[in-house]
């Protein structure tokens, strides 16, 4: 046995956008097992209704014949044969995988999301806002800047004055070799006198 239903493209109350069905179509459910098929009708634009106040731009419903409102942001998309229609310019349909593991099978219905959203948003991770970012860094003892952009900030200071004054106090803490001499205390000795592995100290001055 099967069942046929015809869906035709109807608009929402209220112009919100089409129903699933914008088209022509066939959805047969063939036995007792639940197999569904397409198959879409020879197309008669005369009985395609005109998408009206769409938030957004208007595409082509699953069976190429009638146009429908495009999915926005937040809006589900895609699904079964994607009867639950497409994203706007911009958008793109995102489906996440399934909290217990299993695979993503063309069945599961998504979600319209920005297109600039990457493998670990998909993942579940909320989007970000990029921004230009200019700051520098402290690396191998010179203040290295640049502008770059990003989510977070990765510099540790904001601009190269406030860089250099910051390694400037660093050079400062730095005992000079001078400093050692008058100390009495051979440098030597400061870089030998340690802890060796067994936990006691070395005091050998070379």
């Amino acid at each position: 046995m099967y069942l046929a239903a015809v869906l035709a493209g109807r608009r929402r109350p209220g112009g919100g956008g089409w129903h699933l069905g914008a088209g022509w179509l066939l959805l047969v459910l063939l036995g007792e097992s639940g197999t569904r098929a397409l198959v879409c009708l020879p197309c008669d634009e005369s009985k395609c209704e005109e998408p009206k106040s769409c938030p957004g731009s208007i595409v082509l419903g699953i069976c190429g014949c009638c146009f429908m409102c495009a999915r926005q942001r937040n809006e589900s998309c895609g699904g079964v044969y994607g009867l639950h229609g497409a994203c706007d310019r911009g958008l793109r349909c995102v489906i996440r995988p399934p909290l217990n593991g299993d695979s993503i099978t063309e069945y599961e219905v998504g979600v319209c999301e920005d297109e600039n959203w990457d493998d670990d948003q998909l993942l579940g991770f909320e989007p970000c806002n990029e921004n230009l970012v200019t700051g520098c860094n402290i690396i191998n003892g010179k203040c290295e800047c640049d502008t770059i952009r990003t989510c977070s900030n990765p510099f540790e200071f904001p601009s190269q004055d406030a860089c250099l004054s910051a390694l400037k106090r660093i050079e400062g803490l730095r005992p000079s070799p001078t400093s050692w001499f008058q100390s009495g205390v051979s440098p030597t000795l400061l870089m030998t006198s340690e802890l060796d592995p067994l936990g006691e100290e070395q005091h050998q001055q070379f």
